[in-house]
């Protein structure tokens, strides 16, 4: 999973529509931004942020959400609402 969570590896990803899932409920979102953040301390990897839109505008909360894509596989990410963004709502997980 170390391997999976990184900058390039979400970077790859802008534009491309994921799925994130919470319990049965699935919603299709695209990866619009990855932003590196600054590292504190000893960290094992650079902290990096994912922004999210989903197709949606519906808020499903803060909340550890099932992020599925074909080539990433399925990785569990804590994602905060940010609020509308177009159509959609937007989200961000930070990787630390």
């Amino acid at each position: 999973m170390q391997d999976t969570l990184t900058h390039d590896r979400f970077q790859a990803l802008i534009d491309q529509q994921v799925n994130l899932c919470i319990g049965d409920v699935e919603l299709p979102a695209t990866v619009v931004e990855v932003s590196a953040r600054n590292r504190h301390g000893d960290a094992e990897r650079d902290p990096f942020s994912v922004i999210l839109v989903t197709d949606s505008g519906e808020n499903h909360g803060q909340q550890i959400y099932t992020l599925k894509h074909d080539k990433l596989g399925e990785l569990d990410l804590f994602l905060v609402p940010l609020g509308p963004k177009g159509d959609g709502m937007s989200y961000e997980a930070i990787i630390t």
